[in-house]
């Protein structure tokens, strides 16, 4: 998880969108025990992701 949030940190910004989520990730794990919360939360996140783009593209 360091390593992923440490060559992010180079852009900002990007550190930012990195190191939030993946506290987020260490809590739920940490809490649950589990890596299940976890999978789920970053399919959620992958499918609105796409979703966007994927809206966005069609509205031009």
């Amino acid at each position: 998880m360091a390593s992923k949030i440490g060559y992010h940190l180079y852009f900002v910004l990007g550190g930012l969108a990195v190191t939030v989520p993946a506290l987020v990730c260490v809590w739920a794990y940490q809490r649950t025990g589990r890596l299940t919360p976890i999978i789920l939360a970053h399919t959620a996140h992958n499918l609105l992701g796409s979703s966007l783009i994927l809206l966005a593209a069609a509205d031009m």
